[in-house]
């Protein structure tokens, strides 16, 4: 039986975009298409559940339709963005088909104001170190200043920060006349969807999940196949050849400040790990002992005194923290410690592109997260247990 294509109409509830969201609805729906709307097999419900069964209508969908005119919508200070800003985002972070439609006098109005919104976040990143938590206060300062704002006071000022936010992320605005039915243009793209095919066949984006996984795991059995075929009498006993098939398998990533966010940007990323070295607490002394290294990774130091201050590696262990990160500007590099039983693991990422210890310190939980939300933590937690119950 055929799965219809489940389509999100988005836009603020105003009494202008009624009719347009009406004809959408329709037409898709003679289509044979699924289309969602609120007030149509979404809501009505309680307001405290409104904004989060919106938000699971987009997850469920394939398609996003959005239309936006000159209101910005209901905004949730909590969240930091309009309703309406809230469902794009969902869609746009799940990797849904958007298609925005502003109307045209909106659009040719934004264009002029991008240069200023930019300023405005510039000022505030130099005023505060970091991006603002909404486009809000962005939008306003932005459109407080503009000369055409006195003949458009009709016009929300949130509406500007929004479509800035929808540009940043590389959608193209299809511009239409509110006068004329959008539906046509609609048709448009639904017709060259449709000839690429693939990625809206609903069971595309399932089998491709299923191939990853599988080559996931059966990655992962060979990882721990040959990390077990170098322990005799729980030992290791090549410790070199130990390195560098978990070198191997940590792979390099992005970047991402504030993930998740209306905000979310890439700021960076760390590449493919560089090199490894392993210490572990002698048995007798409080001395950390170098054991070995991989790739470009090396150590002149054979052994650190545990009341060494300057070294990352004895504070690691003295913290017994499971995992913590490093950096060096000068090196340009990342070091990543797994602190378990009586060794420490170091792992080396270089960064690109240049980063500072200012920016570092700005960015540090950001990457932090990254390279533990990696595919590469499940080759990580086999290694921990396994540095966990060996001598």
């Amino acid at each position: 039986m055929a799965n219809p294509i489940k389509i999100f109409i988005s836009s603020v509830a105003q009494d202008k975009l009624s009719s347009i969201r009406e004809n959408i609805f329709t037409e898709l729906h003679e289509m044979s298409h699924q289309p969602v709307m609120y007030e149509k097999n979404i809501g009505p419900w309680p307001q405290h559940e409104a904004v989060k069964r919106c938000l699971d209508a987009v997850s469920e969908s394939d398609i996003f339709i959005l239309i936006i005119s000159d209101k910005g919508g209901t905004y949730q200070n909590d969240l930091g963005a309009t309703v309406t800003h809230l469902e794009f985002q969902r869609a746009y972070k799940e990797k849904k088909v958007v298609l925005p439609f502003v109307e045209d006098s909106i659009l040719q109005m934004f264009w002029d104001l991008k240069s200023q919104i930019e300023e405005q976040i510039k000022i505030h990143i130099d005023t505060h170190g970091s991006y603002p938590n909404s486009y809000k206060e962005i939008a306003e300062k932005a459109w407080e200043n503009h000369p055409t704002k006195q003949s458009n006071t009709h016009i929300e000022s949130y509406v500007w920060g929004f479509l800035y936010d929808i540009y940043k992320k590389g959608y193209y605005f299809e511009s239409v006349a509110f006068g004329s039915n959008p539906i046509t243009k609609v048709k448009e793209y639904f017709s060259d969807l449709f000839r690429q095919g693939s990625h809206l066949l609903g069971i595309a984006p399932i089998l491709i999940e299923q191939a990853e996984m599988s080559e996931l795991h059966q990655s992962h059995t060979d990882f721990s196949v040959r990390l077990l075929d170098l322990l005799k009498d729980g030992e290791i006993n090549n410790y070199r050849l130990f390195l560098a098939h978990i070198q191997n398998v940590m792979k390099g990533g992005s970047i991402l400040y504030k993930k998740g966010t209306i905000f979310e940007e890439e700021v960076g990323r760390y590449q493919q790990c560089s090199g490894t070295t392993l210490y572990k607490k002698s048995s007798d002394l409080e001395e950390l002992i170098f054991l070995e290294a991989s790739g470009t990774a090396s150590d002149d130091n054979k052994k650190y005194s545990l009341n060494d201050q300057d070294s990352f590696v004895v504070q690691s262990f003295l913290d017994k923290t499971d995992k913590q990160l490093f950096f060096n500007e000068e090196k340009q590099q990342l070091y990543f410690t797994i602190n378990v039983n009586n060794y420490v693991l170091c792992l080396h990422y270089p960064v690109a592109p240049y980063l500072s210890e200012e920016q570092m310190d700005n960015f540090k939980n950001d990457v932090f997260n990254a390279i533990l939300e990696s595919e590469s933590e499940l080759y990580r937690r086999f290694v921990i247990k396994l540095l966990g119950g060996i001598k």
